[in-house]
C-alpha cells in the first residue's frame, strides 16, 4: 500500500475490450458523417488534453489487470468457503477498475477475470435489504458488515453529517432531495413548474389537485364536468395505502388535507379486459453530469377484477388498483409460477407486456417505448435542480450516490403513456420466480453499471491526512480530499460559452476530461440499462428542458454529437431543429390535452 505523501499516479489504459477506438472521437469514430466541415468547425475550441491522476489508495495492481482465463476447478474461497470479488479493468482508458457484478465466480474465471484477495469489499444493510439486493452481493463476493468501514451502504438516506464524512469511492443507493420525486405533491409540484417555464413537453401527468390549497379550482372543475371521474390519493404514502375513488366529489371539503386529487384515467388500455400499470426501473448514477437509465424489462401488474366504469364498482379496488399490494389480497390473484409462463396471473413480465403489444399490432413497440424513455427524462429532470442543490451543499463527490426508482406508467386506449407516480425505495422482494427473475438481474446490473471501485481504506485515509497538512501549511498538492482536481486539471470549463465551444475531436480516450471517460466507462458496463441521458441516439435531446444549463451536460453531449459527426447544436437550432425538443417518433398517436393542473387557461 501506499501511505506516502503521493498525490497520485497515472492512471492505467484500457485494459479491457471496451470503450472508443485509440484514436479518439475524430470524424468517423462514431458514424453518422455526411455534414459538411465547414458547420463542424462553427464556433469550436480545441479542448486541452486533460492532466489525469489515479488516487494512490485505489487498487491497481498490473496482474489484476490482464485477462487470463483460468479452469473453473480453482476457484479460491475463503475460510467460510465463500467466493472472493473479481476485478473488472477499466472500461475505458483512464479510469479505475471495479468489483464485476455479472455472474457466478466460476463464470468471472472462466472469463479470466482475477479474484481480489488483498482486501475485502464490504455491503452494509441499513434497514431493510430485500433478498434480490442481498444475493446479488453475496455473488459479487461482498461480504456484509455492520461496522462504520464499508464499500457500499444500501438502506436509508443519509444526512449531511453521515454524507461529508465519505470516501470518494464509498457508494449510497439514495441521493439527498429524492423526495423531491417520491411524495407525489412534490413530483407533482415539481412537473407542474417545468410545465409552465417549458411548455407541453412535460404535458405527461393527468391533472391533479392538491387540497386544500386548490380546492376553488376543484370545485371550479367538477362544475364545468360534472360526469368526470377522479382518484384520491394521500400525497404521501405507498402500496396503494389511501387510494379510492372519489364517488361524490361533491362530498369532498374544503377542510381536506394532505389529498392530492386527480382526474382518473377512464379509458385504460386494457388487456383481457383487466387494467394494468407498467413499473419501470430507473437508475441514475450521477446528477451533475446527469448520467440516466432505464431497465429494459420490468414488470406488467394488473388488477384483478375486470375493469368496469360503472358507479356501482367505483369503490372496488381490485377493479381500479393495480398497485400489487392491493391485489395480491384477492382471492382471485393469480400467482405467476414459473419464468416460462411470464405473460400469464395478474403480473407480467415487460418483455411479455412487449410481446403482446406486438402481436397485437395496434402500435409498434417503439412508440410505447419512446414515451417510456421521454417520461423518465422529464420526471427526473422537474427535481433535478433541487436534487443538485442538495448534492452540492451535503456530498463531497459527484460519484457517491446512486439511485433506483420505481416510475409507474400507465397507457390509455390510445397509447399514450402517463406518469402515475414515482417510488422511492421501491419493492424489491421477490414473492414469486418472474419477480427473482426481473429483480436479481436488475439488481446485479444496476452495481456492475456503478462499479465499485477497490480501495485501501487505510491507504485512503492516510492520503486524506497528508493532503490536509497541504492546505494547512500551503505545501505539496493542492485539491480535495476526494481527488477532484480544479478546471484546468479535469477538462472543465469556466463558462457555459466554453463548454458549447469545446472540440474533443483529435484527443485520445486517456486525455479526455474525467465526466466524459467516467459516462464512457458506464455504458460499457451497462448490461441491460438503457441510457436515457445523455441519449446515444440524438446527443442534445432533453438538453434544452434542464431548467439551469450545466456545463458539465452541454460537454457530454457535445462530445457524442462530434463522435457521431453532428453539427453543433447552435447550428442545429438555426436551421430548426435539435435542442431538447421531443422528436414525432416518439408521440404517442392521441392528441396532447391541455387539462392538465389549475389554471384559469386550462381547458
Amino acid at each position: 500500500g501506499n501511505r506516502g505523501g503521493s498525490v497520485g499516479r497515472k492512471r492505467p489504459g484500457n485494459a479491457s475490450s471496451g470503450g472508443s477506438p485509440a484514436g479518439g472521437v475524430g470524424p468517423g469514430s462514431g458514424g453518422g458523417g455526411g455534414t459538411p466541415r465547414s458547420l463542424l468547425r462553427t464556433s469550436t475550441v480545441k479542448a486541452a488534453p486533460c492532466l489525469k491522476v489515479l488516487h494512490p489508495a485505489a487498487i491497481v495492481d498490473p496482474e489484476l489487470m490482464v485477462l487470463v482465463s483460468r479452469p473453473v476447478t480453482e476457484v479460491p474461497l475463503d475460510e467460510k468457503s465463500r467466493p472472493y470479488p473479481y476485478i473488472l479493468p477499466p472500461a475505458f482508458p483512464g479510469t479505475y477498475p471495479s468489483v464485476s457484478f455479472q455472474g457466478p465466480a466460476e463464470a468471472k474465471q472462466s472469463f479470466g477475470l482475477h479474484p481480489l484477495m488483498r482486501v475485502k469489499m464490504l455491503v452494509k444493510y441499513a434497514g431493510i435489504a430485500n433478498s434480490p439486493v442481498k444475493y446479488a452481493f453475496k455473488e459479487a463476493g461482498f461480504r456484509p458488515t455492520k461496522g462504520a468501514k464499508w464499500n457500499v451502504c444500501w438502506g436509508h438516506i443519509f444526512d449531511a453529517a453521515e454524507f461529508a464524512k465519505l470516501h470518494e469511492f464509498q457508494r449510497v443507493n439514495h441521493f439527498p432531495g429524492t423526495w423531491e420525486l417520491g411524495r407525489k405533491d412534490y413530483l407533482y409540484r415539481n412537473m407542474y413548474s417545468m410545465r409552465r417555464s417549458k411548455g407541453e413537453a412535460f404535458d405527461v401527468i393527468p391533472r391533479f389537485f392538491i387540497l386544500p390549497r386548490d380546492y376553488e379550482e376543484f370545485r371550479q372543475d367538477m362544475e364545468r364536468f360534472p360526469g368526470r371521474m377522479y382518484i384520491q390519493k394521500p400525497v404521501n404514502s405507498s402500496r396503494g395505502r389511501g387510494i379510492r375513488m372519489v364517488v361524490k366529489p361533491q362530498e369532498l371539503s374544503r377542510d381536506t388535507k394532505d389529498v392530492l386529487v386527480q382526474h382518473y384515467i377512464h379509458n385504460p388500455y386494457t388487456i383481457n379486459g383487466y387494467k394494468f400499470d407498467m413499473r419501470l426501473y430507473v437508475v441514475a448514477t450521477c446528477f451533475d453530469p446527469l448520467r440516466l437509465y432505464v431497465y429494459s424489462d420490468g414488470l406488467a401488474r394488473f388488477a384483478t377484477e375486470q375493469y368496469s366504469q360503472d358507479k356501482a364498482d367505483l369503490k372496488k379496488r381490485c377493479v381500479h388498483l393495480t398497485n400489487y399490494s392491493v391485489n395480491k389480497k384477492s382471492s382471485k390473484f393469480v400467482s405467476n409460477e414459473s419464468t416460462d409462463q411470464e405473460s400469464s396471473g395478474s403480473k407480467w413480465s415487460l418483455r411479455a407486456l412487449r410481446a403482446h403489444v406486438v402481436q397485437e399490432g395496434r402500435v409498434p413497440w417503439e412508440v410505447v417505448w419512446g414515451q417510456v424513455h421521454d417520461i423518465v427524462a422529464k420526471g427526473i429532470l422537474s427535481a433535478e435542480p433541487r436534487i443538485n442543490t442538495e448534492l452540492k451543499m451535503k456530498v463531497p463527490h459527484r460519484n457517491i450516490c446512486f439511485e433506483v426508482w420505481g416510475f409507474d406508467i400507465m397507457l390509455d386506449d390510445s397509447f399514450r403513456a402517463w406518469l402515475i407516480e414515482v417510488n422511492t425505495c421501491p419493492a424489491l422482494a421477490a414473492d414469486s420466480p418472474l419477480d427473482r427473475r426481473v429483480k436479481n438481474a436488475m439488481i446485479a446490473d444496476v452495481m456492475h453499471l456503478i462499479g465499485p471501485v477497490p480501495y485501501d481504506v487505510e491507504d485512503y485515509e492516510a492520503e486524506q491526512e497528508v493532503r490536509r497538512q497541504a492546505r494547512l501549511t500551503g505545501l505539496g498538492p493542492k485539491g480535495g480530499a476526494g481527488g477532484e482536481r480544479g478546471n484546468k486539471a479535469s477538462g472543465l470549463p469556466r463558462t457555459l460559452k466554453e463548454a458549447e465551444e469545446l472540440d474533443f475531436r483529435g484527443l485520445s480516450p486517456e486525455e479526455l476530461p474525467d465526466i466524459i471517460a467516467e459516462t464512457e466507462a458506464e455504458y460499457v458496463r451497462r448490461g441491460g440499462w438503457e441510457r436515457v441521458f445523455p441519449c446515444p441516439e440524438e446527443p442534445y435531446r432533453y438538453l434544452d428542458l434542464f431548467e439551469t444549463p450545466r456545463s458539465s451536460n452541454i460537454m457530454l453531449c457535445n462530445y457524442y454529437a462530434q463522435r457521431m459527426s453532428l453539427p453543433p447544436r447552435s447550428a442545429l437550432s438555426s436551421r430548426g431543429g435539435g435542442g431538447g425538443s421531443r422528436a414525432p417518433s416518439r408521440q404517442a398517436p392521441a392528441p396532447s390535452t391541455r387539462e392538465w393542473r389549475p389554471s384559469g387557461n386550462a381547458a
